[in-house]
């Protein structure tokens, strides 16, 4: 299995190093010394989450998530500062930094902010994915029931898996019929799943 990857932005070579150091047993870690060597990074391969400082020369780390927000890339960011002031602070998480790390920092610490980070970061898709599945399932209900709604509630009352309503949806459009159709019926497939 492939580890997930993260690029670094700093124009301190060795807090770069710290970094790749500390991450790399875990993760494919990059490391750009300026913004606009991350901008191309970035452009040529996708990450997991971006580790940026904020100042830097000539384009600095609130620049570099700026252009990133205009691409509507989603990627998480932690800024990583010897400068954390209320006025940049505010600043990155209005831009959607999920995270600052002050220098100088533990590795520890390090560690345990880039794995919570990862750790939202893939439990937000999960949401985001899982709201996609319900949109799918409720126009599929909507193409097949007079009452939808009604349907949905006793999907709903008996915590029947979307799965399992999509699989029913299927054999309704294949046969014409399936458990969904006689609401007396669909407690069966909560008991189904628990075979």
């Amino acid at each position: 299995m492939s580890k997930l990857s993260i690029l670094t932005i700093d124009d301190e070579d060795e807090v770069g190093v710290l970094i790749c150091t500390a991450l790399s047993d875990l993760y494919e870690v990059d490391f750009a010394p300026d913004g606009f060597t991350a901008q191309r990074l970035i452009k040529a391969k996708p990450y997991d989450l971006i580790l940026c400082d904020i100042h830097m020369p000539h384009l600095n780390g609130l620049a570099v998530i700026e252009e990133l927000k205009k691409k509507k890339l989603k990627t998480p960011v932690i800024f990583v500062t010897g400068d954390a002031n209320e006025e940049f602070a505010k600043k990155a998480f209005e831009l959607g930094a999920v995270n600052l790390i002050e220098k100088p920092f533990s590795v520890a610490e390090l560690r345990k902010k880039v794995s919570r980070a990862i750790s939202d970061s893939f439990q937000k898709v999960q949401e985001e994915d899982d709201g996609q599945e319900l949109a799918y399932v409720c126009n599929l209900l909507k193409m097949h029931y007079y009452d939808f709604e009604k349907m949905i509630y006793a999907i709903q009352r008996h915590r029947i898996p979307l799965a399992t309503v999509i699989a029913e949806v299927q054999k309704k459009e294949r046969t014409g019929s399936c458990i969904l159709d006689d609401e007396n019926y669909i407690q069966l497939l909560t008991d189904d799943q628990s075979a």
